[in-house]
């Protein structure tokens, strides 16, 4: 039986790593399973690029998982689990709309101001960031 070198055994442990990750897209279970402290695989990730792009296909995995599983619930049990998967698929038609509106109305708003009356309502008054001349801070805000 061949010897397996440290190379080997650093990748075995990525692969049974990244393998429960997928399984339950849990960090420490995922480390538990691979035979390794919870805190390599992040500072693998944050050092390799290739490992950092198979962990989050990992997560990716799991998160599909985990929506079939929610989307089977929902359609059998769960009135309030519909709701939000309505919301993350169909966010323009069952997504919490008066939000979005009420910020586009604030920035349409303050848009129309004069540049100098925008600055300040918006805390900037008396700060580096006003304007540079008084020509400056009557021109309106732009899009």
């Amino acid at each position: 039986m061949p010897r397996s070198t440290d190379s080997t055994r650093k990748r075995d442990w990525r692969k049974r790593f990244l393998t429960h990750l997928a399984l339950r897209a849990n960090v420490s279970d995922a480390a538990k399973a691979a035979g390794v402290d919870r805190t390599l695989p992040y500072h693998v990730r944050s050092e390799e690029p290739e490992f950092a792009a198979a962990w989050a296909e990992a997560e990716a995995i799991a998160v599909d998982r985990l929506e079939r599983i929610a989307f089977q619930r929902a359609s059998k049990t769960s009135d309030t689990l519909l709701i939000f998967l309505l919301k993350a698929h169909r966010r323009e038609k069952y997504g919490d709309q008066i939000t979005v509106n009420v910020l586009l109305k604030a920035m349409q708003q303050l848009q129309a101001l004069p540049r100098a009356d925008m600055l300040k309502a918006l805390g900037y008054a008396g700060s580096d960031d006003e304007p540079a001349t008084e020509a400056d801070a009557s021109e309106p805000i732009s899009p």
